[in-house]
């Protein structure tokens, strides 16, 4: 990721901060895609390996220190809350900002 701007084919759904090591602010959001991310291991099944037509959520992880920057993604969740339920589950000192 490496940017605080969402790509073109994603929209972010909700947005928040949290506490890393319980004191520096990092940021977090929940983006929508649409498609499923395939993992891209040729010995997986094709329905496994390739990009699937369904949509999906991701958790993007800011980088401590760098605001508005995102380099760790968790993808493939089925809905945004439970999206949202990771983070909540994750994320110590979590406010929401919409």
């Amino acid at each position: 990721m490496g940017s605080g701007m969402a790509a073109p084919n994603k929209e972010v759904i909700k947005e928040g901060v949290w506490l890393y090591d319980g004191a520096v602010v990092t940021d977090v959001r929940i983006v929508a895609h649409p498609f499923t991310f395939g993992t891209g291991d040729c010995e997986d099944a094709d329905d496994v390996q390739d990009d699937q037509p369904e949509a999906s959520f991701a958790v993007e992880w800011g980088s401590p220190g760098e605001r508005g920057v995102f380099r760790s993604v968790a993808v493939n969740f089925e809905d945004a809350d439970a999206a949202i339920r990771h983070v909540e589950d994750s994320a110590p000192g979590l406010v929401w900002s919409n």
